[in-house]
């Protein structure tokens, strides 16, 4: 680097812009640079600083080498939230460009052009544009991946265990009275009595009991 930096703000800038499999290495040198000017505490912060995810740092180059894409996906999003349904292409044709782009970035670093790091960066940048910026983490040095809003919640859904809907209530209890008129009837129609004083007490505790 030409000039080295002068505090903690800008020794992460300048480490969140540069390359990520150099991302140790230079973390060390600024820290370092900050302990040889004499500041022990700024060093120490620089030198827990969290090193990026692939796509996270990915955006971040983005940002900072296709800064007018960013720019315009973000104005794109702005408008699609605002009503403007048109502008729905525009977002889309962004994105693409910085799908291009992200692709060329990682391979000039040393790494593979993968998909899941493409398809995880456009989704960080949806997140952002629909946020409005990188905040509350400054502009170019994201850690971590961001989700669209709602994006939890759906995949919460999408894993909740399916609700089984209630068992229905058990039926109610027969009316035991009616039940033993009901045998006691059906008792003097089969003999062909013409009293039922001898079935008064049949009642259900002497029904044959049918089994379950």
């Amino acid at each position: 680097m030409s000039a080295e930096p002068l505090d903690v703000a800008a020794a992460r800038a300048a480490l969140y812009a540069g390359s990520l499999k150099d991302f140790t290495a230079e973390r060390k040198r600024l820290a370092d640079a900050l302990k040889q000017r004499g500041d022990k505490a700024a060093a120490a912060e620089v030198g827990k600083l969290p090193r990026p995810t692939m796509s996270a740092w990915l955006v971040n180059r983005l940002w900072h080498a296709a800064r007018a894409d960013v720019d315009a996906l973000f104005a794109a999003a702005a408008r699609v939230q605002a009503g403007e349904l048109a502008a729905m292409a525009e977002q889309r044709a962004a994105l693409a460009r910085l799908r291009a782009r992200g692709a060329e970035l990682l391979i000039e670093d040393g790494h593979a052009a993968g998909e899941a790091t493409l398809q995880r960066a456009a989704t960080t940048l949806q997140a952002l544009a629909a946020a409005g910026g990188f905040a509350p983490d400054p502009p170019g040095q994201l850690v971590a991946d961001r989700d669209p809003p709602g994006f939890e919640a759906m995949a919460a859904l999408a894993g909740a265990a399916v609700i089984k809907p209630p068992p229905p209530p058990p039926a109610a209890a027969p009316d035991r009275e009616a039940l033993s008129a009901a045998l006691r009837s059906l008792r003097r129609h089969e003999s062909g009595a013409d009293s039922d004083s001898e079935d008064e007490n049949y009642d259900l505790e002497r029904a044959p009991r049918t089994p379950c």
